[in-house]
């Protein structure tokens, strides 16, 4: 991933917001569960995140209102 991409997306009504933090080369991701907590990942960690028992590249097909 490019460390300038942002990406948020909607999966089963919750939204998720993924954007690299600019004091580090880890990436916050926001989930609407807990809008104001981001957890914060490496690229690997997010590559490997999972959704519902799902990994993140067998999620986003199924999501909605995709932006990238």
């Amino acid at each position: 991933m490019n460390m300038d991409m942002e990406v948020s997306f909607d999966y089963k009504g919750i939204n998720y917001f993924i954007e690299p933090d600019a004091k580090s080369n880890k990436w916050m991701i926001f989930c609407s569960l807990k809008p104001d907590v981001p957890s914060f990942m490496t690229m690997n960690e997010v590559l490997d995140m999972k959704i519902d028992d799902m990994p993140l590249k067998e999620v986003l097909p199924l999501v909605t209102n995709a932006m990238y």
